[in-house]
């Protein structure tokens, strides 16, 4: 058996159908006039507390053993995980379980759907939390077109298109000094003969090695955003500099999906190359 294959076919299924029955039950709930934060929080508390219980895994003391068996794979292997847990430890200790220990008729195969079920439903469960504000956000604006619960890697919620959106909507006055940004963000290389634009800063911190400093990797990237505004003599709680700042430390990456038009940092490699030259020769 393909284990990997096998557990994402039903993970992702149940992971979708979890997901709808969310959105129709917070349709449901919107009707109602119910409470965002009471909304919230029993729906958290369903999921955590009731759906796994229901599950042979969580209750047959053997088969829970073969579970955290599963949730220690990436302290076992650097890859495969899924593949390497069930052939080399699941597969032997469900094998050594006698069968009067096991639930009627119960198959190792019956064992991986539980664990992708339940996986699925923690996934959602962290998800939940971790972007509650896009939560209540789809919520307080009564509109689940695009409602969807999903990793946004690499971005803070507040800076993915989704929120930005619906916030604009709930809290018009939040963005009101956007466009008024707009000059000191433009490609301007130089406002005097000392002074360089934010994506020239983020490119000359990229060539000095800056991003690749263990501290700096650590940091998330609101707070990278923070030090660098503080760096630039900007407000760091100003959701509009840091949002700029995060927009041209991302699009340094080639992978990245940024808006490369708007955030340029990634054009000036030669550029500041050349400054440091300078500066090494103490022209600058």
């Amino acid at each position: 058996m393909n284990y990997q294959q096998e557990y994402d076919s039903i993970y992702n299924s149940y992971y979708l159908k979890i997901e709808k029955l969310i959105k129709h039950h917070l349709i449901a709930e919107k009707a109602k006039k119910r409470n965002v934060n009471l909304v919230h929080n029993e729906l958290n508390q369903f999921l955590y507390n009731n759906t796994p219980s229901k599950f042979e895994v969580n209750n047959n003391p053997a088969l829970k053993n073969l579970l955290q068996l599963f949730e220690a794979r990436f302290k076992l292997y650097g890859e495969d995980y899924i593949n390497l847990i069930f052939s080399n430890e699941i597969k032997t200790g469900f094998n050594a379980i006698q069968p009067v220990e096991l639930p009627s008729g119960y198959t190792i195969k019956k064992l991986l759907m539980e664990i992708a079920i339940i996986s699925a439903i923690e996934e959602v469960c962290r998800l939940l939390s971790i972007n509650n504000s896009l939560f209540y956000l789809f919520y307080n604006s009564n509109d689940f077109s695009r409602f969807e619960i999903k990793e946004y890697k690499g971005m803070e919620i507040d800076e993915t298109p989704i929120y930005i959106e619906l916030n604009r909507r709930l809290n018009p006055n939040h963005y009101t000094v956007e466009t008024g940004l707009d000059g000191y963000f433009e490609e301007i290389e130089e406002t005097t003969n000392k002074t360089y634009s934010l994506p020239i800063a983020i490119a000359l911190l990229n060539e000095v090695g800056f991003f690749e400093l263990e501290k700096i990797k650590n940091l998330s990237p609101t707070s990278l955003a923070k030090i660098i505004a503080i760096i630039q003599l900007k407000d760091p709680s100003d959701k509009n500099t840091n949002r700029a700042i995060s927009g041209n430390v991302r699009v340094l990456n080639p992978d990245n999906k940024e808006n490369n038009f708007k955030y340029t940092s990634h054009k000036h490699a030669e550029k500041v190359k050349s400054i440091l030259n300078e500066i090494k020769q103490g022209n600058s």
